[in-house]
């Protein structure tokens, strides 16, 4: 049976949130996938390890692009007692996941059961515990903006799963009015700033883990024009748990006007075989922001290094250019 073992305190918001430009330089972690719950204690120490070491690196704040857990009731207090406990307390923030739906897959004893599907589950609370996990009101939107040390953060979400339709299955639902939001959202960053955005599917063919056509996202074509139309955005995605190591974990150019970032995995990155690696692993990227621009660049947190091959620059733009 699955019992909830011990509750930390609630995270709370200790950075500035204020819709205006960057006056200093300011460092921050993405993560994705940590797949962490009081009955894996491997993941819940490797969550906290990476908090650790994404702070010794320098980061002042972490955002997970999804996969936080299978959305269970209490797995929001245990993640957010875990943050809590961290030296990012208060500074960690969560985009909505497919897996943050998979409390439909699990019986009332907390076991995994997918003949008992939706085991008596919807998609109404699923959304509910993810903004527990967030510290929002049960029924508030899935998708959020904040402003981070001065720089806009856009979080997206998948709004519903296959409990609501079978054809949903795994993709990211994106309805109209969060489209519109976002397109506001987008509209509201000054002139010559990024933008971080952070959606745990990504879209099909642009980074690595993308390419099997085992990931979609509805109404893309709308949500790639927005974001295009956009300057400076620059998104990232889990899902697939593709280990930084391997190649395509930036995409550029093409249909999509924007930069894309696959974030690996905390709990398991994956090699070629899609298959864990073999050791500890466990990764993403270390985000510096500042006047000269943006850079990005992959991390082991296991290791408490820099992963090779993985550092990218993106100058800083003029504002007057962006604003005609």
């Amino acid at each position: 049976m699955r019992k909830i073992l011990f509750v930390l305190a609630a995270v709370s918001c200790a950075l500035p949130a204020a819709a205006a430009g960057p006056r200093a330089p300011f460092v921050f972690a993405v993560a994705s996938d940590i797949h962490c719950d009081p009955f894996n204690r491997k993941a819940a120490a490797k969550f906290s390890a990476a908090l650790k070491d994404a702070y010794k690196a320098g980061a002042r704040a972490m955002a997970v692009a999804g996969d936080a857990s299978d959305g269970v009731e209490g797995d929001a207090a245990y993640i957010r007692g875990l943050a809590a406990a961290s030296p990012l307390a208060g500074n960690v923030r969560f985009s909505m996941g497919n897996h943050e739906y998979y409390s439909a897959f699990h019986d009332k004893d907390g076991g995994w059961n997918s003949d008992t599907f939706p085991n008596g589950q919807t998609d109404e609370a699923a959304r509910g515990r993810f903004n527990a996990l967030r510290g929002a009101a049960a029924g508030s939107p899935v998708y959020y903006d904040e402003w981070l040390g001065g720089y806009h953060f856009i979080f997206l979400a998948g709004e519903a799963s296959r409990m609501a339709s079978a054809e949903n299955s795994d993709d990211a639902v994106i309805s109209d009015a969060q489209l519109a939001w976002l397109r506001s959202a987008l509209a509201a960053t000054p002139a010559g700033e990024p933008v971080f955005v952070f959606l745990h599917q990504p879209f099909p063919d642009t980074v690595a883990g993308s390419f099997d056509g085992a990931v979609s996202i509805k109404n893309a074509a709308a949500l790639r024009a927005a974001l295009s139309a956009a300057p400076g955005v620059i998104l990232f995605s889990g899902h697939s748990h593709y280990s930084l190591t391997l190649a395509g974990n930036h995409y550029t150019g093409g249909e999509y006007k924007f930069d894309a970032f696959n974030c690996s995995s905390v709990w398991e990155p994956y090699g070629a075989d899609n298959k864990p690696l073999p050791g500890d692993h466990s990764e993403g990227f270390i985000v510096a922001a500042g006047p000269d621009g943006v850079t990005v660049r992959g991390r082991d947190f296991a290791r408490g290094r820099y992963i090779d091959g993985q550092a990218y620059s993106f100058p800083a733009r003029a504002a007057a250019a962006e604003a005609k």
